[in-house]
């Protein structure tokens, strides 16, 4: 009698442990399988021809990961060739979008194929680096003003105090040797918030200089600026507005826009400040960029200037943004 309850005993444990193991193997592929239908991708969908149906979003990601490289292709620079004589126009390129393409995967319902997300990357540097820049915008109602520093710097405060008041950001284009000179009038500039841009190291010819001149001249100038505090942009205004093919070529390898002007205030004849007004006023245009230098009659026209552009509508901003 107790030899069979002990058989029972010891059959109940035996089943128990067999059901145990059981519901351990079991439990889970079930627990996954429910995840899944939670929190996984719709059975059958396709992404550009990979199963997709069931996998997690951490399984997803890697995945793109995986693939992104068939999908993506870098952007390539216009650049000038020398032996065509022509500029070869850049390749815009391509990138994986993966949070809207992950979005796509995991909206889409039962058995559905999805595309996945392309967007284009531009290169930094276009066909457009290889033409002078006379004007920005012409589609917004803005101009801005192109100060360049190679001299008068007495007269910079006062119009730092001017912009200060009307809240008009400048864009200062520097010689490199200036900034050398006086590093705490550059700190000034910098700390009131002006856009800091490339007038050269030093105010020289840049028609006759050869590549490796104006190329030093530009990337002097750009280290000079880097190394006093800015952060400056990638525009380059030539000394003495000189330009050629070569200077723009040479400038638009390194990155930059050649600047000019649209419109020109011929302050450094010292005219007086209602002539400079007059000129500005009066050649005033969308996207119009407004050269000037620090120098008394300047400074004396600077308020009538910025007062006169903003009862016509304009904007003043950065040369930067206006291109």
């Amino acid at each position: 009698m107790m030899r069979g309850i002990f058989s029972q005993q010891r059959l109940i444990v035996l089943l128990l442990l067999v059901a145990s193991i059981l519901v351990g193997l079991v439990a889970p592929s079930l627990i996954d399988k429910i995840k899944r239908s939670i929190y996984g991708v719709q059975a059958g969908v396709m992404l550009e021809g990979y199963a997709v149906g069931g996998l997690l979003r951490s399984e997803v990601e890697m995945l793109l990961d995986e693939i992104a490289p068939e999908f993506e292709k870098p952007p390539v620079n216009a650049e000038y060739n020398s032996a065509e004589r022509r500029v070869v126009p850049e390749t815009v390129g391509q990138a994986l979008n993966r949070e809207r393409t992950l979005d796509a995967i995991f909206s889409a319902g039962r058995g559905q194929q999805v595309k996945a997300v392309l967007e284009p990357v531009h290169p930094p540097i276009t066909h457009a680096y290889f033409q002078p820049v006379f004007r920005g915008d012409i589609s917004r109602q803005a101009v801005s003003l192109m100060i360049n520093v190679a001299w008068g710097n007495e007269y910079i405060p006062g119009m730092l105090e001017v912009l200060a008041k009307y809240k008009v950001k400048a864009t200062f284009f520097f010689i490199g040797d200036w900034v050398e000179r006086f590093p705490s009038l550059f700190g000034q500039i910098v700390k009131a918030g002006h856009e800091i841009a490339n007038h050269g190291y030093y105010h020289g010819h840049p028609n006759q200089m050869s590549e490796a001149e104006l190329t030093d001249l530009i990337i002097k100038a750009q280290t000079v600026l880097e190394k006093a505090g800015a952060t400056p942009v990638k525009i380059f205004a030539p000394p003495a507005g000189e330009y050629n093919q070569q200077v723009i070529r040479v400038a638009a390898g390194l990155g930059f826009r050649t600047v000019l002007w649209t419109v020109d205030t011929i302050d450094w004849q010292r005219p007086a400040p209602e002539v400079i007004v007059d000129r500005v006023v009066k050649k005033a245009q969308n996207g119009a960029l407004v050269l000037m230098h620090p120098t008394e009659p300047t400074l004396a026209a600077l308020p009538r200037i910025i007062e006169l552009l903003m009862q016509q509508g304009y904007e003043l901003v950065p040369v930067s943004e206006l291109l």
